[in-house]
């Protein structure tokens, strides 16, 4: 199996585009490509982190969403 990491960066503006990379790997990679897909995030609703999650039904894969906030603005939190 060959594992391949992904890093998007994302905001609720930019979900949709950040869905169709995901889609867009998915359906275009060979079967033993294994994905692990990290969104960097900062502002993503509930509604778009749940779509987001529920591309992992195309085809088996990894979708982990990190909150960026705490790295950027320690000292206000």
């Amino acid at each position: 199996m060959n594992k391949i990491n992904i890093c998007i960066s994302c905001d609720d503006a930019y979900a949709t585009y950040a869905g169709v990379v995901i889609v867009s790997a998915l359906l275009s990679s060979n079967i033993d490509e294994y994905f692990d897909f990290y969104i960097l995030e900062h502002g993503l609703s509930a509604e778009n982190k749940q779509k987001l999650r529920e591309l992992e039904k195309i085809k088996p894969c990894s979708i982990k969403i990190v909150n960026v906030r705490r790295f950027f603005y320690k000292n206000q939190y």
